[in-house]
Formats: C-alpha cells, structure tokens, sequence
C-alpha cells in the first residue's frame, strides 16, 4: 500500500472506491493530508466517515486484545529498503509493544471513530484496469463494531523510527501486555525445510487458483450450478474471512488474491496460500506447520467434495477439491515463514479443513 494516503474504511468502500470516486475526492484527502503531522484524520466521504491516515507510508495493523494497533513507518525515515520486498516491509514493522512505556501514548483529541462495518486499509490512489476492477492492495481489520478513542505514539526500533496509532475501545483502557512480542533477531532460527519428491508431486497435482484482486471461494461441489457471479459476487465481495450464505449458498470465503491450492490430508485439507516463494515451497511450509501455529476458529462446514474458485467466476469453473463426506472443523494459519531449498517462501491466511469424528 504505496499510493495514498492509507484510509480505514468500511469494505464496501473500497470496492466502489475505483469506480465511483470522482477526482475532487481524491484531491480533497491530498489536501487533507499532511505527511509531517502525527495520527489521523477522521473524513466524510458521501454517508461513510472514514480514517485517513496522512501519508502512504507503509502500514500495518496488530490485534490487541478488544481493539489493535497501526503500525506504520515515518515517511521521513531516511533508511533504504526495497518496498516491494514484503519481508523488508515486515521486519521494518516489527514492534516490541512490551518495550513501550504508558507514557509514550498521547490520545488524540476529537477523534472518535465509529466502527459500524467490517473494515480495510488501503490506498486511495486505487489502481484500476480497463474493465474498472480494483486491483489495489488492501487490507481486512478485524475490529468489532463500536466506537473507538486513538492514541499515538512514537517509538524508535533500531535504525528505525515507527507511529503507532492504537485504536481502543471509547473511554477504556487497552491492556498491551498480551500484545506478541518479535522474537529477538539474534537468536531467532527460520525453519529450514526442503521439497520432497511427495511434496513435488503433490505441488504438481495441485490446482492452483487466482484472482485479479476479488477473493477466492470454495463451494460444494453440488452446488456448482447455482452460483451464479453476476449476481451473487457482491455478496461476498466484502467480506473478510469466514463462511457466507448467498441465496442459499454456503460459501468458504477466502479474502484477497492470493494463490490458493487445495492439498488434501490423512484428516481434510488445507488450502495453501502463498504470499511468496515457489508454490512447493509454500506447499512444504503449510504440511509441516506444527500444530499450535493453528488457530482453531468457531466455524464448522458440512461437505464433502469441493470446488475451488474465484468469487467473479461461475462455480461450474472451480477446481475440485477432493473430501470425504462430513463435518469439519476449519483453523487458519495466519503466517508462516520458512527457507525452503536455499529460498525463502511464505504463506499466509492458510486454511486448514479437520474432519470432526
């Protein structure tokens, strides 16, 4: 997210930001925006207000307890690195949130923001293609609906000087002692792993599906004939991870482009998704993930065989995805991190099917 300024706004936003936001839209967030001044600004645009952020400055946002933080790199930082390299980005962004001292959060004044939708960040420069598709970059927040009192604070990290815009519940306090912690550079070890001839020939069996910026969607595969992307894409076009019901059909939403592969195991499956690396490097991360890296989510999918696709495509065009017939429980791999064959890969948003008894 490189062209902005960065807003935080309802999802819906975005999706119609590209194609519906006349110029002296954009020309009143350039105003709006000042590159040197610390937290946000709170913006009406049409019935949303929105939160603009005043550069595009790389971002990124950490859940902590009932609210989260924005972690974003002063823009008059004058250390070198390549923006495109999202390890370089993730690293830049690392914050160690018990080395903050209370102190260093000033609240900022007259800006409450009403979370009333599920919320992205990204850049209002969207880019669009010649159909008008947002191809931008962008970012689900998971923020419950309410209202939200900011903070700010300032704090240097090496050769490195971040903001940090907390965003809490109004009038109460948020409890950063439960935020992760980066482990420390020296004596952290990256998993080193290679491709298997397995896991090479599981790769090269696997069906790999994209998208130009719209999720990916798994569906039974029975109700192939009855999705229908003319008319049922926007019902999922919004939404963050999770299963959604659209005219009658349940859908695994899985948000953003990434490429995802279903690989199946001894108890489901997991859709592979990378972020970067080869895809068998991606495969062989997501297999030897421990367990404990999983987060077991409440959501539970009745099916049997699946069809894999992108949400703008009829699901007759999905790839199949080969289940037992059951009852699965679905975990996420948030991220993971690995060298794989002398190369690094990662994936991220990883989604695991667990057949229940």
């Amino acid at each position: 997210m490189y062209t902005g300024p960065i807003l935080l706004a309802p999802a819906a936003l975005r999706k119609r930001w590209a194609k519906q936001m006349p110029d002296h839209v954009a020309e009143m967030l350039d105003e709006r925006s000042v590159p040197d001044k610390r937290g946000a600004t709170l913006v009406e645009i049409g019935s949303e207000t929105v939160l603009l952020l005043n550069d595009s400055s790389p971002t990124r946002f950490q859940a902590v307890g009932a609210g989260g933080v924005l972690v974003r790199l002063c823009e008059n930082d004058d250390v070198d690195f390549d923006e495109e390299d999202s390890k370089q980005v993730r690293r830049a962004l690392d914050v160690d949130f018990g080395a903050i001292k209370p102190s260093a959060w000033r609240p900022q004044k007259k800006v409450v923001f009403d979370v009333g939708a599920s919320l992205e960040l990204f850049a209002s420069g969207a880019a669009v293609d010649d159909r008008g598709d947002d191809l931008s970059s962008f970012l689900p927040i998971p923020l419950a609906t309410g209202r939200y009192d900011i903070d700010v604070a300032v704090v240097t990290q090496g050769e490195r000087t971040l903001e940090l815009l907390r965003l809490r519940p109004h009038g109460r306090t948020l409890d950063m002692s439960g935020a992760p912690r980066p482990a420390p550079q020296a004596k952290a070890k990256k998993m080193e792993l290679e491709v298997s001839p397995a896991v090479a020939a599981l790769t090269k069996r696997t069906a790999w599906v994209g998208t130009d910026g719209g999720p990916v969607i798994a569906l039974r595969k029975e109700d192939a004939s009855r999705w229908k992307a003319a008319k049922q894409y926007d019902d999922v076009a919004d939404e963050s991870f999770g299963l959604v019901k659209s005219k009658g059909v349940e859908v695994l939403v899985l948000p953003s482009p990434n490429l995802t592969g279903f690989v199946p195991t001894a108890v489901g499956g997991i859709f592979v998704r990378c972020d970067y690396g080869e895809a068998s490097a991606c495969v062989a991360i997501a297999l030897a993930a421990k367990n404990e890296a999983w987060t077991t989510t409440k959501l539970r999918m009745k099916t049997g065989s699946l069809l894999l696709g992108s949400a703008a495509e009829d699901g007759k065009k999905g790839r199949p995805c080969t289940l037992a017939k059951g009852t699965y429980a679905i975990d996420v791999l948030s991220a993971a991190t690995a060298t794989v064959d002398g190369e690094d890969a990662a994936v991220r948003g990883c989604v695991r099917l667990r057949r229940e008894p």
